[in-house]
């Protein structure tokens, strides 16, 4: 009999306090008139506060510019306390909330602000709220420049954190296979309760488990990731030694800006950027004027960084040795993310190879444009032409760190051999493979498919794929899927994802018992199979379904009518993409769809049981059904 997944009792209080908006800020209003001006919630623990927040949020979404938000403003501030410390602000957030904020919030630590056109106003207007700041993200849209670096730098005197709303590895549990194939990165619990994480981590000496550990440090990040920003700007990071991880992209940085950031942050241990290796070797090259005129003035050390992570560029217009050059000055790097034009050399990424740390390896192919090479580059003969890149790079990579390497994610690589990537890659977490071309008889599955498995330590699987069967073949597809320890499922579209595959692997009740994650991206599954998937794991593990593309209400509906008949906890995200012209550059976007607007409030905590289920289960019903114009069979 399976285990049957139900909302937790905690969870259930939360939901409660929330459908009672309006009989809170009845009492608070009957408070200010009594001057006792104190919020109900002022007594509770800071932790709880910050539940019932995120609650609010979860029920009723983000602060938009519907009729909906801007009457309902003032029961958000009613849970915006003084213990509150994370915190988003969008645009849609009025002034009078902006003044809420900071005459409230004394312990905010993490503050996002999203699709905001101008920085600066939000930043001042919540101004007594920064001092205590440790996060600071900034949203698509945001216009950051040099004044607003400067009151960043002034007024956030701890600026250490940032939480990233995408899904980590650091959250997946870990396995014994895991644990046995010696992993070097730390695969913590976020279930585990607060300061008990489990998981490896490297010493001298080697790899010890790790039981019980104390809260990690607090990282240092700035996330400024398609934001207005341009070198000037930039120059205003130099004061902030404290900063450890920049994030870039999509930005109007050049390299002489990311010159300048290496410059006066050499403590940066992650800076993502696709300018960053040409920055590099502009600073560390022999052949560049830079280090002629400061070869005098650096020591040894000095030309050595701490970079952990790395995001670059590699075309036919970088000079041959350029990745050697970032390879030696950053000799620790752990993440590569490496964006290649298909025409350069095949063993470009051969300096890779030497980093010894390196545990993780993106590698994304794409058509170059019409650039001429470095002059000293050796041309690429008839024997260069007969080697992919897969053969002269790849495989040298994985032939000396592929014991270490734990996340390989390949796009538009030609002549991939999965037999390669399984044999010098036994202790693999997460493997991507998007729309590549597979080279002939390198997919190898055992006669017992139920005894053995692909990449048993594997945690995450990404695939998607032009090409049919005669490419990558669907019982090799649908050995991956197989694979019972998957914490998250990621599949884009591809000619293999027929209704037959989807039934055989999705409808089995038995799959996916780990199953947190799944995610649909332009995918044409029937909304039958959704269904009998979420009635399987829907009930076990799934925590969140994510839906993309031309077919999302027409599988998202049918998927919400059955959550919501079938009290599931489990949260649907749904969207499509949109695209923003900022300046000169075209940037991609999420776009939620917001298909549950509103749910109503209890006015009363002394309402019945009955009352309260009718008053929490038709109107969301009526919601779906009005806004994605299907159907719900509950």
């Amino acid at each position: 009999m399976p285990i049957l997944k139900t909302q937790s009792l905690y969870q259930i209080c939360l939901e409660n306090i929330v459908h009672n908006a309006n009989f809170w800020l009845e009492l608070k209003l009957a408070q200010e008139k009594n001057k006792t001006a104190t919020n109900p919630f002022d007594s509770l623990p800071a932790s709880l506060q910050q539940d019932i927040l995120c609650t609010y949020e979860r029920i009723h979404g983000l602060p938009g510019g519907n009729n909906f938000w801007l009457e309902l403003q003032e029961k958000w501030r009613l849970f915006v306390t003084r213990q509150i410390s994370k915190l988003t602000i969008t645009e849609y957030t009025g002034k009078t909330s902006l003044v809420h904020i900071a005459s409230t919030c004394r312990n905010l630590k993490h503050l996002e602000l999203k699709n905001v056109q101008e920085a600066l106003p939000y930043l001042k207007a919540v101004a007594p709220c920064l001092n205590t700041v440790l996060s600071l993200d900034f949203e698509t849209m945001a216009h950051v420049n040099s004044a607003s670096l400067k009151y960043i730098r002034s007024h956030c005197p701890n600026l250490k954190s940032l939480t990233k709303s995408q899904f980590k590895f650091a959250s997946l549990l870990p396995t014994i296979a895991v644990a046995q194939g010696a992993i070097v990165k730390f695969i913590g619990d976020r279930a585990i309760k607060k300061g008990e994480e489990r998981g490896w981590k490297r010493i001298n000496s080697g790899l010890v488990p790790v039981t019980a550990l104390k809260d990690p440090a607090p990282k240092k990040v700035l996330g400024l990731k398609s934001c207005f920003l341009n070198d000037k700007a930039v120059n205003q990071l130099k004061h902030i030694s404290s900063l450890m991880e920049l994030d870039l992209r999509d930005t109007e940085v050049t390299a002489i800006g990311i010159c300048q950031v290496l410059k006066c942050n050499p403590q940066l241990r992650s800076l993502q950027h696709p300018e960053v290796g040409r920055a590099l070797y502009k600073m560390h090259s022999a052949k560049t004027w830079l280090v002629r005129v400061e070869a005098s003035l650096l020591s040894a050390s000095a030309a050595s960084y701490r970079l952990r992570e790395i995001e670059l560029e590699l075309s036919t217009k970088d000079h041959c040795n350029m990745l050697s050059v970032v390879t030696s000055v950053c000799p620790r790097i752990e993440r590569v993310r490496v964006e290649v034009d298909m025409r350069v050399s095949p063993y470009a990424l051969m300096p890779l190879s030497k980093l010894e740390w390196l545990c993780e390896l993106d590698i994304q192919c794409v058509a170059g444009s019409n650039r001429k090479p470095w002059d000293d580059q050796p041309s690429t003969g008839t024997v260069l032409e007969t080697i992919t890149l897969f053969e002269g790079s790849i495989v040298p990579i994985l032939e000396s760190r592929g014991k270490h390497i734990q996340i390989v994610l390949l796009e538009g690589v030609a002549a991939v051999s999965m037999k390669i990537i399984q044999e010098h890659c036994p202790h693999l977490i997460s493997l991507g493979l998007y729309y590549n071309s597979y080279a002939q008889n390198s997919f190898s599955i055992p006669d017992n498919v139920t005894s053995s498995k692909p990449f048993p330590s594997l945690r995450r699987l990404l695939f998607g794929s032009n090409s049919g069967h005669d490419d990558f073949p669907a019982p090799y597809l649908e050995w991956l899927l197989s694979n019972s320890n998957l914490v998250e499922l990621s599949l884009s579209a591809s000619p293999l994802f027929t209704n037959e595959l989807f039934t055989r692997v999705f409808a089995n009740s038995s799959a996916f018992p780990q199953l947190r994650r799944l995610e649909l991206d332009y995918c044409n599954v029937t909304a039958e199979v959704i269904t009998e998937f979420l009635n399987s794991c829907g009930r076990k593990s799934l925590k969140e379904l994510s839906i993309c593309g031309p077919f999302v209400r027409e599988q998202a509906s049918p998927a919400l009518c059955f959550i919501i008949c079938e009290k599931l906890d489990v949260q649907v995200e749904a969207y499509f993409y949109s695209f923003v012209k900022m300046k000169k550059r075209m940037v991609r976007y999420k776009q939620d769809l917001n298909f549950i607007s509103s749910k109503p409030d209890v006015g009363s905590p002394r309402h019945t049981l009955e009352s309260r289920n009718r008053a929490n289960r038709l109107p969301s019903y009526l919601d779906v059904k009005k806004q994605w114009g299907g159907e719900c069979k509950c």
